[in-house]
């Protein structure tokens, strides 16, 4: 079994940003609207940048081999 590292997703392909969107919505359990009052920014614009930094990290994990069978 592979052992994932997370520093792919923190690479040019993700930047940095985006890594940190992931980390407080999934990892911190943080609601869109804690995330947007923290950055200063709308919710929607923390919806579109997981939803960005999501398909950046699915090709990622595909690319690496933790996933297959999703669309690119």
């Amino acid at each position: 079994m592979k052992s994932f590292n997370f520093s792919i997703l923190s690479g040019n392909k993700c930047p940095r940003t985006y890594d940190c969107f992931l980390e407080q919505k999934y990892i911190l359990g943080q609601a869109d609207a804690e995330i947007a009052a923290d950055l200063g920014i709308r919710p929607e614009s923390v919806r579109m940048r997981l939803t960005r930094a999501k398909r950046i990290a699915a090709k990622e994990l595909l690319k690496n081999g933790f996933i297959t069978g999703i669309d690119e």
